[in-house]
């Protein structure tokens, strides 16, 4: 399941994402793969794929 960065709580009870890496991740137009959690958070972040489809 994969959303934009506009879409995502960046936020979950313990953790809180690199709003710097965040940008980073944004400006270069990636998408992050995320997945809803068990935990109560919105998504737990998965990683990142680039353009090229790499992670």
């Amino acid at each position: 399941m994969e959303h934009d960065l506009n879409d995502i709580n960046f936020s979950d009870d313990n953790h809180e994402v690199d709003f710097q890496a965040a940008s980073l991740i944004k400006r270069n137009h990636q998408l992050l793969i995320c997945e809803t959690s068990s935990s109560g958070a919105d998504f737990v972040f998965v990683g990142v794929r680039t353009k090229s489809g790499k992670l």
